[in-house]
C-alpha cells in the first residue's frame, strides 16, 4: 500500500511549484486581463452576461486582479531583484499593468472607453491579494522554512 504524503512534501511541492510556474501563471493572466480589455461589451450576448452576473462584470476587475496579483506576488517573492523588494516591484508592476489596460489598451478600443472607477477596482483586488499574502506569510511562513 502506497503512504499518503505527508505534510512537509505537500508544502515543499507547493512551495516549488510557485517557485517555477508563478511568473509564466502571472504573465499568461496578464494576457488573459488584456485580452478580454480589447472585446466589445456591446454584442447582445456581452449585454445579457453583464446584466445576469452575480455582482455585476464590474466586479470582475477585483477578482481577476486578486488572482494576477497574487501571483506576481509570487513571482516577486520568490525571485527578488533585491533583497526584501518584492512589495514594492509587485506594486509598481500591477499599477502599471492596470494603468496600461484602462488607459491605454482601452482607449484604443473603438467601443470601450477608460474608467478610473474600473482602475481603482483593479487596485483594490491588488490590495486585497497583497494584503491576503502578507496575512499569510505572517502566519506560515516561519513554519514553512523550517520545514526545509
Amino acid at each position: 500500500m502506497k503512504k499518503a504524503p505527508d505534510r512537509k512534501n505537500k508544502i515543499l511541492f507547493l512551495k516549488y511549484f510557485l517557485k517555477k510556474t508563478s511568473w509564466i501563471i502571472a504573465v499568461i493572466l496578464t494576457l488573459i486581463i488584456f485580452y478580454f480589455s480589447t472585446r466589445a461589451w456591446q454584442n447582445p450576448i456581452m449585454k445579457e452576461i453583464k446584466r445576469n452576473a452575480f455582482f455585476g462584470v464590474d466586479y470582475l476587475h477585483i477578482v481577476e486582479f486578486f488572482i494576477a496579483g497574487l501571483f506576481i506576488i509570487f513571482a516577486f517573492f520568490f525571485y527578488p531583484p533585491t533583497k526584501k523588494s518584492y512589495i514594492i516591484y509587485s506594486i509598481a508592476s500591477v499599477i502599471f499593468i492596470a494603468i496600461a489596460d484602462e488607459i491605454f489598451i482601452q482607449s484604443l478600443i473603438p467601443t470601450r472607453t477608460p474608467d478610473i472607477n474600473d482602475l481603482i477596482k483593479d487596485l483594490i483586488g491588488f490590495v486585497l491579494a497583497l494584503f491576503c499574502f502578507l496575512v499569510v506569510k505572517e502566519a506560515y511562513y516561519n513554519k514553512f522554512v523550517q520545514l526545509e
